[in-house]
């Protein structure tokens, strides 16, 4: 009876064991898993606060659809509502130029930290100015 009993004791310890092993596996795959895919609209247009008609130049800016992002991958779809062509400028990196009045362009990045990442949008006879930032955050 005393060999049962320690049998049976010793199989438990071993089911206990196992399945506390399947639990610490099974967290350490939720941190593997990649991360779900962000989509982001962009506008380009004119600044609420410039002018045409004051003789000063006009502002254009990119205003987001989502501020702060999670770090990972994000889909940025781009849409241009000014009257030439333009490019996104994502920290150095550039989309493909976008027809005046609705052109359109898809920027696939992946955010690998946290930071701030300066944003500017450029023209064909103007170098890209930075006009904002975009907030990346864990």
């Amino acid at each position: 009876m005393g060999s049962r009993v320690t049998t049976l004791a010793i199989l438990c310890v071993l089911v206990a064991l196992s399945t506390g092993s399947a639990v610490a596996s099974d967290s350490t795959a939720d941190r593997t898993k990649p991360r779900p895919i962000l989509k982001v609209n962009v506008t380009i247009k004119q600044a609420p606060e410039s002018s045409p008609g004051s003789g000063a130049s006009t502002l254009i800016k990119a205003f987001f659809s989502e501020n702060p992002l999670n770090v990972g991958p994000v889909i940025f779809v781009v849409r241009n509502f000014t009257g030439s062509y333009r490019t996104l400028v994502l920290d150095g990196v550039s989309s493909r130029p976008m027809g005046p009045d609705g052109g359109t362009a898809v920027m696939r990045v992946t955010f690998k930290r946290p930071g701030i990442y300066i944003v500017g949008v450029g023209s064909t006879d103007v170098f890209a100015q930075n006009t904002g930032e975009i907030r990346v955050i864990r």
